[in-house]
């Protein structure tokens, strides 16, 4: 099992242990421009604790690597994923580069050795490139038994995966406004300011609606995975 720290057998939708996930976000500049893009000095590596737990009788050494995205383009390229087994296992800290395909590295992936029935810990540090603002970036990690030691998950080996997944700010404000002459809407709640500025008037009145939206993805239907809370 592989799960967010403390909960390796976590889910995201109900029964699905690989759907399960840790989100976290990046802290936004005050004051920037929602439509300018992250800078990369603003988009500063996120690390992430993961927990394994071996349910079987028998030590077994546990493989880590990240798993491309199913989507084309759900992580950008030049996007650097440092997978850390803590000492735990043989291996060192290895980092993988994403191409915009696949994820390339230039050491062996580590590795995590779990003794029967017990849990290890292990850390996963994200840094994005330069990014929009706004966006979710899932990394996923599979975790697995290498039997034919290809150093790649394959379909007839142990393997559970649990997502990392980075938000370039989560929390997002929109404002619109509308008119009144009196007791009568002359132009009703939009944000196009080329409705708005033609109808505005001596006299007439603007009335501002804020809507706030969070834009992470939340642990309601599954249990153990980590979702953000936005304050107001």
């Amino acid at each position: 099992m592989n799960g967010p720290n403390g909960a390796p057998a976590a889910t995201g939708s109900p029964g699905n242990t690989n759907d399960d996930f840790t989100n976290k976000s990046l802290v936004l500049p005050p004051g920037a421009d929602p439509t300018r893009q992250l800078t990369d000095a603003e988009t500063p590596p996120v690390t992430f604790n993961n927990t394994l737990r071996n349910d079987s009788p028998a030590t077994q050494v546990i493989t880590l690597v990240p798993t491309p995205p199913a989507t084309p383009g759900a992580i950008p390229t030049g996007t650097t994923v440092t997978i850390d087994p803590d000492g735990t296992g043989p291996g060192a800290p290895v980092v993988f580069t994403y191409n915009g395909t696949v994820y390339t590295t230039g050491g062996v992936p580590p590795t995590v050795t779990v003794p029967g029935g017990s849990t290890a810990s292990y850390t996963v540090e994200v840094n994005l490139p330069i990014v929009d603002q706004l966006k979710e970036f899932p990394v996923m990690i599979t975790a697995f038994v290498d039997l034919d030691g290809d150093k790649t998950p394959d379909t007839d080996e142990p393997t559970n995966q649990t997502i990392d997944r980075i938000y370039s700010g989560y929390l997002s404000l929109e404002k619109k406004a509308q008119i009144w002459d009196g007791s009568t809407i002359i132009v009703p709640f939009t944000s196009d300011t080329t409705l708005l500025s033609p109808a505005l008037r001596p006299g007439r009145i603007i009335e501002y609606q804020i809507t706030y939206k969070n834009l992470s993805s939340a642990a309601v239907v599954g249990s153990g995975s980590v979702a953000l809370s936005a304050r107001i």
